[in-house]
């Protein structure tokens, strides 16, 4: 469960786990590296990033002004015209590939191994990662409306089939936020169970989806931001009700577990359940 705070915590930034014999892989290699062959380009372009951990935070734009700088004729102090260094079209779109598994590392709480950034796995990544980025950008459903005839143990089953289908600010679905213990993987970056091979998530999981909603923060900004979307749909979905009331307890903080855990409390005992069944 969220843990209230007033202050979110920072967003997790991947170590690179690759040795010198890797790094060199991953610059040179034109299978599974970004096949920079140049030794004076690659010096040029390790000047920017000398790692895929220097990749965090950046997006495909950054890239493109890397790139622009490194292909910038400049002079030196006497004025003599100074060699460019573009890189590759193929480079940069390698590049900018690369760059979304870090951000995902980042999100799950991964470091950076070769298995995670050879090309190679990150062409698997790639369709997936765009699906969800598809999903996370399309308008969420109508909200339920909550029903006294039906009563709160089910409108609360309801209210989970809608965030088991809405997607908030992390690329998952909002149900990361009130799943049980059991679905979470809380473990540590160092800790973290092994990837699929060729994949980028690890056992039971079978999408990239999963893996998020295991180990997600619940913490950071954007679980803060996803917190205040489910307040706006509980109190959407009490709209015109007698429950409706309760959300004002919650305005100011804007606390869609607050809210959530309240009614679990005080309207989701075990008595409710038991009306529930006999109805």
């Amino acid at each position: 469960m969220l843990i209230a705070s007033k202050y979110s915590t920072i967003i997790y930034q991947p170590k690179s786990l690759l040795n010198e014999e890797q790094i060199k892989l991953w610059l040179t290699d034109p299978l599974n590296g970004l096949g920079i062959r140049d030794d004076t380009t690659a010096k040029a372009f390790n000047e920017e990033i000398r790692s895929p951990s220097d990749l965090f935070g950046m997006s495909a734009s950054d890239i493109d002004a890397i790139n622009t700088a490194l292909s910038t004729r400049t002079s030196d102090a006497r004025g003599r015209s100074q060699a460019t260094h573009r890189l590759a079209h193929r480079t940069v779109m390698r590049l900018k590939g690369m760059t979304l598994v870090v951000t995902y590392l980042s999100m799950v709480r991964r470091n950076i191994d070769w298995e995670a950034i050879k090309w190679t796995n990150v062409q698997t990544f790639l369709p997936e990662w765009t699906t969800l980025e598809k999903l996370a950008e399309e308008d969420r459903g109508d909200v339920p409306k909550f029903k006294q005839q039906t009563g709160m143990p089910r409108h609360v089953l309801t209210i989970i089939d809608y965030l088991r289908s809405t997607y908030g600010s992390q690329f998952c679905s909002l149900y990361y936020l009130v799943c049980p213990d059991t679905m979470r993987d809380e473990s540590s970056p160092e800790d973290a169970p092994p990837l699929v091979s060729g994949r980028h998530f690890a056992e039971p999981h079978t999408r990239l989806v999963d893996e998020i909603g295991a180990r997600v923060s619940r913490t950071t900004a954007s679980a803060q931001a996803d917190n205040e979307l489910f307040f706006k749909i509980l109190v959407e979905s009490f709209v015109g009700s007698g429950i409706a009331a309760q959300a004002e307890d919650f305005e100011h903080t804007r606390d869609g577990l607050g809210f959530w855990d309240r009614l679990n409390e005080t309207q989701c005992t075990d008595d409710h359940h038991e009306k529930a069944g006999e109805d």
